[in-house]
């Protein structure tokens, strides 16, 4: 993602390059990084402005404060320390690495979010989320995330033409979080319906993989992680897709990158009712909200179908693609990251 902000940077002639701190000779655990300073300290004085990845860049540019004299502008996009805690609590509490990791988050989170000028968040619940830790207000700017527009857009194929069944499809992570458990149960209740369920981004889950095999056997495909082509390729062959979130810290803040290439491919989204995606798909009519359970997922499944038979589903999604264009090009993200640079 942050490739493709610089790439849009240069496009519109702003100056700017990517420095991959961990590429130095500390590079893990991410604590460490911190002791890089003195190799990339050089690079970040040709700078007027130095844009940090997370609370954990800040942290790692903290001790480059007392070297340099630009303003350091943080781009919040997680709270990592919160995301550790729910990782242990689902993972395993007793993990040495699990608990390192906690306390690593804990502690570049702390004082990474001391440690910039200014803060953009991608989400209005995260810019919440930062004032509620002592962030004054006039120091941080809401820009969401983006999408390249020119890359995830519909095209026609024979595929889209002769596929049988209405497909709802899920790309994505599996932790706890992000709802999955829901989405399957939703599935199993839609048995009787000509439904089927598409659900990309394993990686070493055999069993996993198996246990939803035997659950919903051939109304579901399970695909492993994939190249960008491929897939967009399977949003492509969608009919629609589904962000099943439940309701917990680290999701009410978040802002899935998903969200904007789903609506980019013009395809309509399901979303439980989390976040700040909700109010994009109120105002746009771009999709269905639900409650984060299988009975609420599933009747706005059900609700899709139908309006897919009667053709108010390809509206959505050209409502979709309306909003992709205006509010999360990459190009237009661009303009605003440079606008609030100049301003400041």
């Amino acid at each position: 993602m942050l490739n493709l902000l610089n790439e849009g940077l240069n496009k519109l002639n702003f100056d700017s390059n990517v420095l991959n701190i961990g590429d130095y000779l500390f590079g893990k655990p991410k604590i460490s990084q911190l002791f890089n300073t003195p190799f990339f300290l050089k690079e970040i004085k040709k700078y007027d402005v130095i844009l940090v990845w997370g609370f954990e860049g800040s942290f790692v540019l903290s001790l480059s404060k007392f070297f340099i004299t630009q303003n350091v502008v943080c781009r919040v996009v997680g709270i990592p320390y919160e995301e550790s805690i729910l990782i242990r609590s689902t993972e395993s509490k007793f993990s040495l690495k699990n608990y390192f990791i906690q306390k690593e988050c804990f502690i570049m989170q702390k004082y990474g979010a001391k440690t910039s000028d200014y803060y953009i968040t991608c989400s209005e619940s995260l810019k919440k989320y930062c004032e509620d830790k002592g962030i004054c207000e006039n120091q941080l700017e809401v820009i969401t995330n983006y999408v390249d527009t020119e890359l995830f857009k519909p095209t026609s194929c024979i595929d889209c033409n002769e596929k049988e069944h209405f497909t709802v499809t899920y790309a994505g992570g599996f932790q706890e979080w992000q709802g999955i458990n829901n989405l399957l149960k939703a599935a199993y209740l839609l048995n009787d319906y000509d439904i089927r369920f598409k659900v990309i981004g394993f990686s070493n889950q055999k069993e996993y993989k198996e246990s939803i095999k035997n659950m919903l056997k051939d109304k579901v495909e399970l695909l492993d992680r994939m190249d960008r082509n491929n897939l967009i390729y399977h949003i492509n062959i969608s009919d629609i897709c589904i962000i099943p979130r439940s309701s917990n810290i680290v999701t009410e803040v978040a802002f899935p990158t998903k969200f904007a290439e789903y609506l980019a491919m013009e395809k309509p989204v399901i979303t439980t009712r989390v976040g700040d995606i909700p109010s994009y798909i109120e105002e746009y009519d771009c999709g269905y909200i639900c409650e984060a359970n299988p009975s609420s997922i599933a009747d706005a499944i059900i609700q899709a179908k139908s309006d897919y038979e009667n053709n108010i589903l390809k509206k959505k999604g050209l409502n979709g693609r309306k909003l992709a264009l205006k509010e999360f090009d990459y190009l237009e993200i661009s303009k605003k990251f440079i606008s609030y640079i100049n301003n400041i």
